[in-house]
This record gives C-alpha cells, structure tokens and sequence, in this order.
C-alpha cells in the first residue's frame, strides 16, 4: 500500500496518543479526563474499502467528503487491520471479539457461528437496548449467526438466482431503511444499531455522478457512493439530535487489491492492500477528536471496545481489546488469516501476525515485513529475521492452542450457497472435514506462488460468462494440469464441457474430480447428472441429482433438477413433493418482528 503523504495528515504526530485542547486519547501515559460513556452505538462497516481510498488516509481529494469531515472529529487509527480478506469471518471477529480460529467461521458461508458464541448485539439487548442491523448482501444472511441477538436483522431476499452475480442492495437504500428505523426508535432506550453497505465491492458499477466524482475510477466512484450514504445516516442522526450521545465506529471488513501483488481483488492473498482497514471512533463528547493513533489494532477490538463503552460489563475471554479511552499494551499483534486458496484451489492455508516490529506471513512459503519502512511490503526479510519469524511462528502456536468454538457446519441453509457463491466466493460451502490449523501448510504451494494459475482462472470464469465455453475449457485445462488438486478448477470444468455438449468429457474430468475425495461437492453432482441426463442414461442422471439434493436439501437450483428428472422417470408424486419444497424455499421471508422498532 502507498505510504501516505505527510501534508495529507497534519492532525499530529502519531507513534502516541497525545492530550491535547481538543482532548486526547487516554489511558496509559496520556493526560486529561477519560470520556464520557455514549449512552447509544452506531456501527458503520464498509465493505471491501483499502485504507487509502479515503481521504483521511492519503486517498484521491473529494471522494471521501464525508468520511474525512467525520475523521476530525475520530480518534482514526492508522494500523487497523482485518481478521480475514473475507466479509464473514471479518464481520463475526468484529461482534464476538474472536480470532477466526475461535469463534471457527473460516470462510464465506462455510459454516454459521455456534449459537454458544455470544455477539456483542445478545450483549446490548440483554441490556435493554433497541437492536437492529441492516446489512447489504447475502453473504452476512442471518442464518450465518451474525443475526444473534438483533431484534430487527434486516438483508436482501433470498432468490431463486442462476445468474453468476446477484446484486446487493445499494448504499443509499440501506441507510435509507436505518434512517426509518431510527425515527421508530423509543427515545428513553438505548440503542445499537449496525449499518453494512457493500457497494465497492465488485463489480464496480457506480452511477455516472459518483464515477466522475472519482475521476472515473469505478472502485472509488462504489467508494464515493458509500461515503454519500455515510454522509446522508449522520445527518439524519444530527437532526434527530442523537450524535450527541452515541459512538460511531466506522471500519471496513476488508480491503481491495486492484492489482497490488498481483492480486485483482481479495480473499486469496493477506497484503496489507487487503487487511488494512479504516477505523474511525468518534466519542459524543468530543474525546480524541483529531488524533491519529499509530498503534497495531484489529477489527477484532471493537467488541470489547463497544462492550466497555457502553457499560455492557466484562467482554469475557476474548482476543480482542478494548481501545475506549486508552491505547492497546505495549508490545500487542493480531492475528490474520486467509483458508480460501486451500478451500479453493489446492493451495496452502496463509495466516500471520502483525505487530510493531513487523508482519510475518506463515505458509510453505513464508514472508516477513518491516512495513513501516516497507509499506508496499516488497522486500522478504524472513532469511535475515529467522529469530523474529521463530517468534511469529511461536504466537501463531500459543493461538491454536486458545478454547475454540466447535464448527458447525451442515447449520447454514444450503440454498444461500448458491446466492454467496454467485458473488465471486469460489469455495463457499461444501466443506466438512477438519481445517488444518495455523502452522500446517500441508505441504502445499503457497498462495503467492500460484497467482498465474489463479489469473487462468479468473480469466476462464470471465471467458465461460461471456459465452465463449471453449476458450474457458481451454484455460482450465491447462489450471488442472498444473494443479490436479485443484477441486474448484475442476468442477468447472465440468461445468463448461457440459455446456460445450462434450458431455463424456465432463464425465472424464468429474471422476477425477470425485476421486480426490472430500469435500463431496452438491455442484459436481449437478454436473455429472446434467451430462448423463444430456446422454440419455436417465438412472444415472437420477442418482446424481438425488445426491446433489441430499447434499443441499435447501438449493431451489439443486431441488428442480432432482424434480425435473423425477417427472421423466415417471415419479410424479416425488417431484410434486420437491416442487412443493421448492416453492416454500423461494417465498419471500417473514417480515422482522421488529420492523416496527425494537
């Protein structure tokens, strides 16, 4: 990530915390009262945003007005990273405290958080306060566990979608609905309230205003349109003459790579173009207003942070720490972590530590940072540091060895597999054996060595969207014969001979694909009864399609296919069944039961 430019962040010097007139942040060392306890919270998460697309952070002048104007009146922390390059498990660290080894939701929609977990929103209702989220996409759908203890969760409908992309609700109608929420609100309550916009996430698609507000640059016009919506909930929160009594923290989930370290956008790599997030805390009184703080936090702190600032008692055993009116203590690092190039392609586990000394990632081909003399972290040091790379290592160990959460996979619904995956998360779902923990690379390749075979991939998927199967077989043709373990590959190969009509083809590479053993994949049987069926071996097309079924009870998709081929095998009253499941699986949700306030 570019360094920022020093006459882009006049608003003082940075290694501490200094009280000043404006106030401070305190804690330890620092002067002056500590603040006062925000009687309310709003909690802002900004979607797959990098630090320097704002403007408080070194990014292009005008796209980010409204963040930079609320940044002076923040503490802002400059060193802020995500748990994760993914949404979900960034989002769970966020509302329960917990590293992604604890609280044991690795991936997109690979499992829900246990129901044990206790979110920071069970906390504040148990209190008395008013809860209520509105989140923009399906990949933070309710039945993934962030829904607990939300009196009103509202997100997108659940669909019936073949299309390989889904839209998500835009920012200006999420904020929109908050704003409605917020004027039904009892005032002699408290509340907490959570806001989830998704908007830079790709496709970058901004409307012409936003796109010329960025100078054309797609990501930043879905970044200025954000911002807008940020712009648009606070004032409606000035007008309501709320701001003086509730905490803001506005954080992103994750970053985006554009390109960085070759990679286009997140999930696959955990350079700081996508684990560096913006934090801002705004205190209602005023507390920290101005200050840039330089120490190494997480977006894991916000739980405790949140817990103790609304007086919600001891956070519990949790990695994160609370930054309320204090600093993190001397010496702190945090976790990191990306399991989507082993779910996905056959590749090693990546996952790391940060601190001020530096940034160790851990896989079978390990890497260490100074960034803050190499903030575009280019130069591998980990041949010359083996005494600091021991003691990375040595952090990552004590974690694994921390209580941890069981799993639960088979809770999530499988039907929000289909509409997570159709947002670009290849290896959503159909996981069921153990992950191998934070030193094990399993003699894989590393993420970083493989980023030719991911360009193949991506530029396949684009290629098979686009219509032009042959060229997408071509490509991943070559990716599985570099990598055979690459599942994911595989599978959609399968799926783009099908459509090619080269169905015994298909049939060739699935029971490859079949034969590499778990996960068992619902689309790989998809696939193989779509070819059978297409040759006219019916019984086997059958067996398939049951399987897909067993393997996604709740998949509309996977539920017609089975009904489709119980009908031509003569099994009416089975398929009239599935179809009767299919229909109450595709109705449009119970409203909340608290739509009207609580």
């Amino acid at each position: 990530m570019p360094s920022m430019p020093a006459s882009r962040v006049p608003i003082l010097a940075l290694t501490v915390l200094v009280a000043g007139a404006s106030g401070g942040c305190g804690g330890a060392g620092a002067a002056g009262p500590p603040p006062a306890r925000p009687r309310s919270a709003l909690v802002i998460t900004l979607d797959t945003t990098r630090a320097d697309a704002l403007g408080c952070y070194g990014g292009k002048d005008g796209v980010t007005p409204n963040l930079d104007a609320l940044a002076r009146e923040s503490v802002l922390y400059e060193q802020a990273r995500a748990v994760a390059p993914l949404t979900l498990p960034s989002h769970i660290s966020m509302f329960t405290g917990l590293y992604p080894p604890r609280h044991s939701v690795r991936t997109n929609s690979l499992m829900a958080l246990p129901a044990a977990a206790t979110t920071l929103a069970e906390r504040a209702a148990g209190a008395g306060f008013q809860t209520s989220a509105f989140v923009a996409a399906l990949v933070l759908d309710g039945a993934y566990g962030l829904s607990q203890g939300f009196r009103n969760y509202t997100q997108p409908l659940r669909k019936q979608q073949s299309a390989l992309r889904i839209k998500d609700t835009p920012a200006a109608n999420v904020v929109r609905a908050a704003t409605q929420w917020l004027r039904q609100t009892d005032r002699s309550r408290p509340f907490l309230l959570w806001v989830h916009l998704f908007d830079p996430h790709e496709p970058y698609e901004p409307s012409e205003e936003f796109l010329n507000q960025a100078g054309g640059d797609p990501y930043l016009g879905e970044v200025a349109a954000t911002d807008a919506a940020v712009g648009y909930l606070l004032g409606k929160l000035r007008e309501m003459d709320r701001m003086d009594e509730t905490m803001v923290v506005v954080i992103a989930d994750h970053g985006e790579g554009r390109g960085d370290h070759g990679e286009l956008t997140h999930s696959t790599l955990c350079y700081d173009t996508t684990l560096l997030v913006p934090l801002l805390v705004r205190y209602p009184d005023g507390w920290g207003a101005g200050t840039r703080a330089r120490d190494v936090v997480s977006g894991v702190d916000v739980y405790p942070t949140l817990i103790e600032a609304l007086g919600l008692g001891d956070p519990g055993d949790v990695d994160g720490v609370s930054l309320f009116g204090r600093r993190p203590p001397p010496g702190r690092g945090v976790y990191f972590e990306t399991y989507d190039g082993f779910l996905s392609y056959g590749w090693s586990p990546l996952t790391g530590w940060a601190d001020e000394r530096g940034k160790y990632l851990h896989s079978s081909q390990p890497e260490l940072f100074d960034v803050r003399d190499d903030p575009h972290e280019s130069r591998n040091l980990v041949a010359e540091r083996q005494e600091d790379a021991v003691r990375y290592r040595e952090r990552l160990s004590a974690l694994a060895q921390r209580p941890a959460f069981e799993a639960t996979r088979g809770a999530v619904d499988p039907a929000l597999l289909e509409a997570v995956q159709s947002l670009g998360y290849t290896g959503a779902g159909d996981v069921d054996s153990e992950l191998p923990d934070p030193l094990d690379t399993r003699g894989l390749p590393s993420p970083q060595s493989r980023l030719n075979e991911l360009y193949r991939f991506y530029a396949a998927s684009t290629a098979g969207e686009q219509g032009k199967f042959d060229e997408a077989v071509r490509l991943l043709q070559q990716v599985v014969d570099q990598n055979p373990r690459n599942a994911t590959a595989m599978d959609l190969l399968g799926y783009f001979l099908n459509q090619s009509r080269r169905f015994q083809d298909a049939i060739t590479v699935l029971e490859k694909l079949q034969a590499l053993g778990p996960p068992e994949r619902h689309s790989m049987h998809t696939n193989f009864g779509h070819a059978y069926e297409e040759l006219g071996d019916e019984l086997k097309a059958l067996q398939h399609y049951e399987r897909a079924a067993q393997l996604s009870p709740n998949g509309p998709l996977v539920l017609g296919d089975w009904a489709r081929m119980l009908e031509k095998t003569g099994q009416a009253p089975a398929a009239a069944a599935v179809r009767a499941r299919i229909d109450e699986l595709t109705r449009a949700p119970r409203p909340s039961a608290a739509s009207g306030g609580e």
